[in-house]
């Protein structure tokens, strides 16, 4: 990547010794509606260092003690930052290879990239883009989550348009800093090493684009911009709030599949609901939906008109965004929930699309199916 845009940096790691399986955890904004999962996880990592205690699953922003539950990520920051937790891999990228679900190998790069040049929106002279809409209501929060938080710790995904080409004997070449099995199904993850004055060839590209986490970048943007009046010129070249860890992958790598991401409302009438929104948004692209034992397609006339329509209702009840076509139809089954099944993107184009029409709708689409999520894991200073 340019120089400008993505960096190796300084990157924190737990410490030999310390369970790297109960250390990373899934992404935050993973299995909203299944508390069991992060209820399985809690007690998977109970009196051990986990990335679990730096975050907050997204299932719990909604909870009274919102204030508390915010203070106590910041607080084991700090505490791993004092006690003997981390180990520091200087001025270098890591290259991941993820073995998923499915059993195909994704690799990443690991790296900082540079705030300045990324927008939520598909400027056309962005460097690094948001392909969808952001979920507006779901910032404040986590720019709450972002300020005054002394690590930074990603579940990004970023993609490029070029290929990696990495041989066997480069990989082998390299430190290898963890190898170990992720947590609740996620697959095998390995990283090496590679320092900023390796020999082997970093990908360039004058185009990133997000592809998941899009909230946790816009979030670490807002949060820059209300930090930079404070600093000097100088100060704003280097300070750490500019940059957000990352992980960028190619969307040609194979075990890149765009997934689709599924509405589900709850609290509602469905067959009422349904109704409603075949009469006002009549369309011809095929959609699915569920509720109670039911199923059947709707005809609309596109994605962004199906988001407006229940941005619109979302008053009457709540909304959530779902991974996976058997968690959708399972949860269809709750009484007062209908579930809106979304086909998936083809990836073929991409970026060119992107490059023409701009960003997507909002939650349109997923890199992979929940389990292959990036799980917290490398980490970095936010504090100088």
């Amino acid at each position: 990547m340019p120089t400008s845009a993505f960096k190796p940096c300084d990157i924190l790691l737990p410490r030999c010794g310390i369970d790297m399986s109960k250390w990373a955890v899934i992404a935050c904004d993973q299995h909203t509606s299944e508390p069991e999962y992060w209820n399985r996880v809690q007690r998977a990592v109970t009196n051990v260092p986990s990335a679990y205690y730096m975050m907050l699953p997204e299932h719990r922003y909604r909870d009274a003690n919102i204030d508390e539950l915010i203070s106590g990520t910041r607080s084991a920051m700090d505490a791993y930052l004092r006690g003997d937790v981390f180990n520091t891999v200087l001025d270098s990228y890591v290259i991941v290879e993820r073995t998923l679900y499915n059993g195909k190998v994704r690799q990443g790069i690991v790296g900082a990239i540079d705030l300045e040049l990324y927008d939520p929106a598909p400027h056309p002279d962005s460097t690094v883009r948001g392909t969808e809409a952001v979920v507006p209501e779901r910032l404040p929060l986590r720019i709450r989550l972002r300020e005054d938080a002394t690590i930074d710790m990603p579940h990004v995904l970023l993609m490029t348009d070029e290929r990696f080409n990495f041989t066997s004997e480069e990989l082998q070449s390299l430190e290898l800093l963890y190898d170990f099995e992720l947590m609740e199904g996620g697959g095998h993850i390995t990283g090496r090493r590679l320092p900023s004055d390796s020999t082997i060839r970093v990908p360039s590209s004058d185009l990133l684009l997000v592809g998941d986490g899009n909230h946790s970048v816009a979030s670490a943007k807002a949060c820059w911009e209300r930090a930079k009046p404070t600093l000097s010129a100088e100060a704003r070249e280097s300070h750490p709030l500019r940059f957000a860890l990352a992980e960028v992958v190619s969307i040609h790598d194979a075990s890149m599949e765009f997934e689709p991401i599924h509405r589900i409302v709850f609290g509602c009438e469905p067959q009422r609901l349904l109704e409603t929104m075949t009469r006002e948004i009549p369309g011809g692209e095929e959609i699915g939906y569920a509720y109670n034992g039911h199923a059947g397609l709707i005809h609309v006339p596109s994605l962004g008109a199906v988001q407006t329509f229940l941005d619109a209702y979302s008053e009457r009840g709540h909304i959530d965004y779902i991974h996976g076509d058997d968690v959708a139809v399972r949860l269809s089954r709750e009484s007062g929930a209908l579930s809106i099944i979304l086909p998936a993107i083809n990836k073929s184009g991409f970026f060119e699309l992107v490059r023409r029409d701009g960003a997507f709708p909002r939650k349109a689409f997923s890199i992979g199916s929940a389990r292959d999520k990036r799980y917290y894991l490398e980490c970095r200073r936010l504090t100088l």
